[in-house]
């Protein structure tokens, strides 16, 4: 079969020129009156003296790509083929930005997004048809805001998607995101995402702070509740507090050791443990006493430091 010179195949409904691409001693090949529309497995030939393609619906990039290369790898064949359609005047030109974007360092527990662009810069309608991560890209990278798919973009126009990197593990993390429509040239066009996860360690002094905060929401929204007969639980809520203040100053002055001291016993009045009774009891509670040990295992850190 490889030996095949001349192969006439018309009028047998034939669409898919794949298998030809290993004949390459033909010089004659006869196709027309079939459906064949992709002839790229033809530009490879360069022994062809005729090649008729009459009465096929030829692509746009079989008239604008390939014909003109089986003509220059095929000096002087006889080429025939139906007019170059009009309509491939009129071709979609994708332009995605940008192809590659570094969302930098980001904190465990949070976000950043980009927005990529897609606009068609042809004269012709772009179809914009699916967009889809490659099967190795991580699971941090989602999109996360996209036209209805398939989208229509009118020359000149333009649509967003919205990519969103929300790492969950401290290393770094890559995606590519492929973005595919009817352009003629670039079917898919592959975006390179690549961001880093981090731990961004709080200081003391704001951890501190964030419980103060936590403890006074908490008293005004009633999932921590003071503990005790009659005014006594209000008096053990206000003790409680300034425990935490006086801790607070502690930590500024950087006696660490004094401020760890002070936490464990603020811990004894809200770890659900007796003696003795606590001082603070809700649903907040086990989250107000998870912050306070978080603290703790950091001023052991600061003070290992010094």
């Amino acid at each position: 079969m490889s030996m095949l010179t001349t192969l006439p195949l018309h009028r047998n409904q034939i669409s898919d020129l794949s298998p030809l691409e290993n004949l390459t001693n033909l010089t004659s090949i006869t196709l027309q009156h079939n459906q064949i529309s992709d002839i790229s497995p033809l530009s490879v030939m360069n022994s062809l003296t005729s090649l008729n393609l009459y009465s096929n619906p030829l692509n746009c990039p079989a008239h604008d790509i390939y014909i003109p290369m089986i003509e220059t790898n095929n000096p002087g064949i006889n080429l025939t083929y139906d007019p170059r359609p009009e309509y491939c005047d009129y071709q979609p030109d994708i332009n995605v930005s940008p192809l590659i974007y570094d969302f930098g360092d980001v904190e465990l527990g949070t976000y950043r997004t980009v927005l990529i662009t897609i606009s068609n810069i042809g004269n012709g309608n772009l179809t914009f048809e699916s967009l889809e991560f490659t099967p190795e890209s991580s699971g941090d990278f989602t999109v996360t805001s996209s036209p209805e798919l398939p989208s229509v973009v009118a020359p000149e126009g333009s649509v967003d998607v919205e990519v969103t990197f929300a790492p969950s593990t401290e290393e770094l993390l890559s995606a590519v995101l492929e973005i595919s429509s009817d352009d003629p040239d670039e079917p898919v066009v592959p975006v390179s995402l690549v961001g880093v996860g981090v731990v961004i360690p709080v200081p003391p002094a704001e951890q501190i702070e964030r419980i103060l905060e936590f403890f006074d929401k908490s008293i005004e929204d009633g999932t921590l509740v003071c503990v005790g007969p009659g005014q006594s639980g209000a008096n053990r809520c206000k003790a409680f507090r300034n425990m935490l203040k006086a801790t607070s100053d502690l930590i500024v002055g950087e006696y660490f050791d004094d401020a760890y001291e002070q936490l464990v016993n603020i811990l004894k009045k809200c770890d659900g443990q007796v003696p003795p009774p606590d001082f603070v009891a809700g649903e907040a509670r086990d989250e107000l006493a998870r912050m306070i040990m978080e603290l703790m295992e950091d001023l052991e850190s600061e003070e290992e430091l010094l």
